[in-house]
């Protein structure tokens, strides 16, 4: 029985090891792919600027298979992939990336009704063949890896990067993505959904 509970913690500790390796091993590859960074610093008329000061950037979440996260407060979910349920922005093409504001109580736009079964979804966005759509018209949650609940958290400052999309979590209930090709994007929170093009 003693041998038996020894090989089973040498099994958890290896496994954990062969876990850090990868975890460490991805990290890597994304800061070797990350590109310079730039500070722009204005100074004032007749003010003498200091030295520079620039925060460390915050660690970005390693693309993965799953690239499924949700804010630090849960007030918002987004997943990143073309397997997406729903109609979104009254368009019928699927989006590369989504998020929802389950509580969404900011201004609401005019699209095309949902079907007289579904209720359409304000706190909507996503990113359809570079454009940006709003609302979402589904019965359910619209994620291929439900339940949203267990998504993983998305910390201020993270960037998630899948394909050509990357999002940023702003604060812990507001998020910004874009599609770096084609320079659209949104920022979304239970308030405000603002919608940024080239």
């Amino acid at each position: 029985m003693l041998i038996l509970a020894i090989v089973a913690i040498i099994l958890i500790l290896v496994t954990g090891a062969v876990a850090a390796y990868v975890i460490l091993a991805r990290s890597d590859a994304n800061a070797d792919t990350a590109g310079p960074s730039t500070t722009t610093v204005t100074v004032a008329a007749g003010v003498t600027p200091g030295p520079a000061t620039q925060e460390p950037a915050a660690p970005a979440v390693p693309a993965s298979a799953n690239p499924s996260f949700q804010t630090a407060d849960g007030t918002v979910v987004c997943e990143a992939g073309t397997e997406l349920a729903g109609q979104w922005g009254g368009i019928r093409d699927r989006p590369t990336a989504a998020c929802l504001a389950i509580g969404y109580t900011g201004p609401a736009v005019q699209v095309a009704p949902c079907a007289s079964n579904l209720p359409t979804r304000q706190g909507a966005a996503a990113i359809t063949n570079g454009n940006v759509v709003r609302t979402l018209c589904t019965g359910g949650q619209p994620w291929r890896n439900y339940p949203s609940d267990n998504f993983p958290i998305l910390a201020p400052g993270q960037v998630n990067r899948v394909g050509s999309i990357t999002c940023t979590a702003i604060d812990v209930a507001t998020v910004a993505c874009s599609d770096d090709v084609a320079g659209t994007g949104f920022t979304l929170s239970e308030s405000s959904l603002e919608v940024s093009a080239r």
